[in-house]
């Protein structure tokens, strides 16, 4: 099997070193064709990031300057900036150098995870809840994606998503309700049994005086 796409956008310091997404300055993007080439090079301005949809809206227009381009690295990428490019449908990684080796290596686990969801049926969902038309209501089929990708726990598909990311509701399809989802008693679960599994909502509960 081919990789479409061979090239990995970095979110760099004025140096190149890589850096996360809110102290980024530049976003270069490394190519492999025979060697890794530097293709391009974006400058990034400071922003506010006093409020949520700035940030939303800073990484949904780093979305589309590195397009066609759908694997993105940094030293860390969370929260809000994570979500966006889980549901552009990116390929997220964490680096700490830029070398050719490491290059190779994320394509190397690019190859494997697409050759191995091809082979189970996977529909090429991304394994963090995404946003559905509503804005604040997310979605994820973890039955789906364990089918796929077993390794995956319910708490390395939730748990970045559940601290770092505000939302109003999260739908889940599940074979069970997570226990350690319930022991944090954060949250209000209401549970629908259906034919293929259980449809979880899950909502943050508020104090109440």
């Amino acid at each position: 099997m081919e990789i479409s796409d061979r090239s990995i956008a970095i979110f760099t310091d004025l140096f190149g070193n890589p850096t996360d997404f809110y102290a980024a300055r530049e976003i270069h993007v490394y190519t492999r064709t025979e060697t890794w080439e530097k293709t391009g090079v974006f400058h990034l301005m400071p922003f506010e990031r006093e409020s949520v949809g700035k940030i939303r809206q800073e990484a949904k227009r780093r979305v589309e300057i590195i397009a066609p381009c759908t694997t993105i690295a940094a030293i860390e990428l969370s929260g809000i900036p994570f979500a966006v490019f889980g549901m552009a449908g990116f390929r997220i990684f964490t680096i700490t150098t830029v070398q050719n080796d490491v290059l190779d290596g994320i394509l190397e686990d690019i190859f494997e995870a697409e050759t191995e969801r091809q082979s189970n049926g996977f529909d090429g969902r991304q394994p963090i809840p995404i946003e559905t038309d509503e804005p604040g209501y997310f979605y994820l089929d973890l039955i789906a994606l364990q089918a796929a990708s077993p390794d995956i726990s319910s708490k390395m598909a939730l748990e970045n998503f559940l601290q770092n990311t505000p939302f109003m509701e999260l739908k889940l399809r599940c074979s069970h309700i997570p226990p350690w989802l319930e022991r944090t008693g954060l949250y209000e679960i209401e549970t629908e049994q259906k034919n293929d599994g259980i449809i979880a909502r899950v909502k943050k509960k508020f104090c109440r005086e």
